[in-house]
């Protein structure tokens, strides 16, 4: 299954300028440190911002917002709906049709020189949200049937309402580990206490 930011979906980035150097400007002057957004994205992303707050629904939406962690920018933000998913899930679109797929919003976050990836899935039901998690949570420590969650050092993932969310990353370093968690259970906060409740069968 291959996962890529495809040209189907709505997005924002930018890229630094290629020019000719200033031979007055100081030495360094114009490159910037790892995970540092230049000006353009980061007026590309705050233009982004004001753009999806006024889509009715979306400033609701279970999704990082800068100043929600310490020191975190979100660099890239794109949306998906409908059968655009499957520009972006290679292979492994028809699983989350099959649950109910609706939208998607996925960021790609820094924080310093930490960088994760946050997906939420937007079901139509909490049952699919259920059903999505339930199928893509191996591997995961402290997975629990009626909480809904799970995660390792490399990703944190769980189901709140209709949402299904996942935050990865790629090292599996403390500090990522550390940061990706956190992530993960601010937005699953975002998206409610509310979990998915199988209907009993009584004999």
């Amino acid at each position: 299954m291959t996962w890529r930011m495809g040209s189907r979906a709505s997005s924002e980035g930018g890229s630094t300028p290629q020019g000719e150097v200033n031979s007055r400007r100081p030495p360094g002057a114009g490159l910037r440190r790892h995970g540092e957004l230049t000006l353009r994205q980061r007026v590309s992303i705050a233009t982004l911002s004001l753009m999806l707050s006024t889509i009715p629904g979306f400033a609701q939406w279970p999704a990082l917002s800068p100043g929600d962690l310490p020191r975190v920018t979100i660099e890239r933000t794109a949306t998906y709906n409908g059968k655009a998913l499957y520009g972006y899930i290679d292979g492994g679109a028809e699983l989350y049709y099959e649950y109910g797929f609706r939208s998607a919003v996925v960021q790609e976050v820094l924080q310093d020189s930490l960088r994760i990836h946050l997906e939420v899935f937007e079901m139509d039901s909490p049952a699919g949200a259920a059903g999505i998690f339930s199928v893509t949570s191996q591997g995961c420590s402290g997975k629990s049937l009626w909480d809904f969650e799970c995660a390792n050092r490399f990703q944190a993932q769980s189901a709140r309402g209709r949402y299904f969310i996942r935050a990865a990353n790629v090292s599996g370093t403390p500090a990522e580990d550390t940061l990706t968690r956190a992530a993960a259970r601010l937005v699953a906060s975002k998206a409610g206490d509310t979990l998915y409740s199988p209907p009993l069968s009584l004999p």
